[in-house]
């Protein structure tokens, strides 16, 4: 079983499991998370067009998406917070 921790985005508050994602997968969506300047929390998308991915799966580095950076993955992506 995994730990749970308690993560804040913009909007909402979240618990994470401690899995590091090492991977960029399609599907999931990744969120800046309020207090990490190098992480970003990893959910995975809805079935259902118009809703928000809202299952927090765990975390990965920016440095694993190409960009040192929270503040770069987003001017790099063009991120748009969705009411995370």
């Amino acid at each position: 079983m995994y730990n749970l921790e308690t993560i804040y985005t913009a909007n909402k508050t979240y618990s994470m499991p401690n899995i590091k994602i090492i991977k960029a997968m399609e599907g999931y969506v990744y969120v800046p998370l309020r207090g990490y300047c190098a992480s970003l929390g990893v959910f995975t998308k809805s079935p259902v067009a118009t809703d928000k991915a809202d299952h927090c799966i765990g975390w990965i580095d920016t440095m694993d998406l190409g960009c040192h950076s929270v503040k770069e993955w987003i001017e790099k992506t063009n991120w748009v917070d969705e009411g995370y």
